[in-house]
């Protein structure tokens, strides 16, 4: 809050905040935030759980992880249905997905393990690439740089937050 307002007191701001005002940008950017700390949250924690807490090795751990990464990695380019119908579908799966994660004990498989973490990992490209998208054309050309800074920081942000959470 201390740096925001003094931010937007400044002549000559280091990040210029103003552009939160545009609220299709400002949704965007909350909205990246979500899946930007669910995904960093999830990456941290699950080798950490299934390492720690099941016992199991690195490499399975690696191996489980794997699929989701691919997923994500050839989903996200695609974005031929636009970015309401993509995020909408994205962020029911993904709370669906984050809510399945709060059954997990020492007897869950890794078959249900890899399974939901992948469908999760496409619920996340279903809706990062399109929703950023939708949240930088909400701006003008001779702002987009300010835009780009601001929404980069902000999921940092929410990214140490997701996974301190």
């Amino acid at each position: 809050v201390f740096f925001f307002r003094r931010q937007l007191r400044m002549d000559s701001p280091m990040l210029q905040v103003r552009v939160l005002e545009n609220r299709k940008f400002l949704i965007g950017t909350i909205i990246g935030m979500l899946v930007q700390g669910s995904l960093l949250a999830a990456g941290i924690l699950m080798p950490i759980y299934l390492q720690t807490y099941l016992g199991h090795s690195a490499t399975i751990s690696g191996l489980l992880l794997m699929p989701g990464a691919i997923l994500m990695g050839i989903r996200g380019p695609f974005d031929a249905h636009g970015p309401r119908t993509l995020s909408l579908v994205g962020m029911t799966l993904l709370t669906a997905t984050t809510f399945m994660f709060a059954f997990l004990g020492d007897s869950t498989g890794l078959a249900f393990l890899a399974i939901v973490y992948t469908a999760r990992m496409l619920s996340m490209s279903l809706v990062n690439m399109p929703i950023t998208t939708w949240a930088m054309n909400a701006l003008d050309n001779d702002i987009i740089n300010h835009g780009t800074s601001v929404n980069n920081t902000l999921r940092q942000v929410a990214g140490s937050l997701g996974t301190a959470v």
